[in-house]
Formats: structure tokens, sequence, C-alpha cells
């Protein structure tokens, strides 16, 4: 909706590009973007997030107060094998068999699997050394001393 005529409605510009929207708690949120439609920043209350491409027009690198995270990719696609972040971190992204996020790495040596649903979108996520399995007897109740990891 250009300009958002209702209250709390996103307003769109004149590409259908959300330029501004109500998130959780009724802050206001907007989002710039670059020509060719990625974006460039994001703004909510007084944070800002800005974006910067590399020459395959791909998000090289994003700037949130003083701490830069900058992607690095492995081939022409647009997904990152990692991530390095100013201060030293960085986290490893580990795909599945099918290629698609699986699970991320990070420097502390954590692991995180990532849950997804059948369209492929991650919906939830199960870290190292967490229970990812329980069982249950009859009446579904857990049996604590057979947790499965």
């Amino acid at each position: 909706m250009p300009g958002g005529l209702y209250p709390g409605t996103p307003a769109d510009d004149l590409f259908g590009r959300t330029t501004t929207l109500t998130v959780a708690g009724g802050a206001a949120a907007s989002v710039g973007y670059y020509v060719n439609d990625m974006v460039a920043s994001q703004t909510q209350g007084s944070v800002t997030r800005s974006y910067t491409l590399d020459p395959a027009r791909r998000i090289r690198s994003w700037t949130q107060a003083s701490t830069t995270s900058t992607n690095y990719y492995a081939d022409g696609g647009d997904s990152p094998v990692w991530i390095g972040v100013s201060d030293g971190m960085w986290t490893r992204n580990i795909p599945g068999i099918g290629g698609d996020l699986a699970a991320i790495q990070a420097s502390t040596g954590t692991v995180s699997v990532q849950l997804t649903n059948l369209h492929g979108d991650v919906v939830a996520t199960a870290d190292e050394g967490l229970p990812v399995g329980q069982d249950v007897d009859e009446g579904g109740f857990v049996q604590a001393e057979d947790l499965i990891e």
C-alpha cells in the first residue's frame, strides 16, 4: 500500500518494496534498497544496520554500531560459506546432503543444527549437546535416564 494508508500497515515504494512497517511493540522500522532491490539499510528506532554489496551484487557485509560482519563465498552462489565478524569471531555454514544449510558452527566450537520444513525454510534450531529426541513410555512420559543425544 503506498504510504501506509491504514495505521500499522506497511508502506511500499513505487516498486512494491516495503519501506516502512510497524513491528512488535509498536515500534516503526524502515528499509532502504539498492537499485537492484537488495537491501541497503534497515532502521528500527535509533539502531541502523547498513549493507554493502560485492561485485556479484550479493550482500558482502553489514555494519551495526561498531561491528561489521563480512560474508565469504566459495563460488558464484549467494550462500556464504563462512561469515567473519570484526571482533575476530566467525561462523561457518555447513551444508547438508542436498546442499542446503544443515548446521552452523561458531568460532567457539559450538554447532547449531538447522531444522527445516518441507519448503526448506529454517523453522527451529537445536544446539549441540541438547537432547534432540526423548524416549517416552506408553503414557507419553519422558524416561529421564534414556535421553537421546
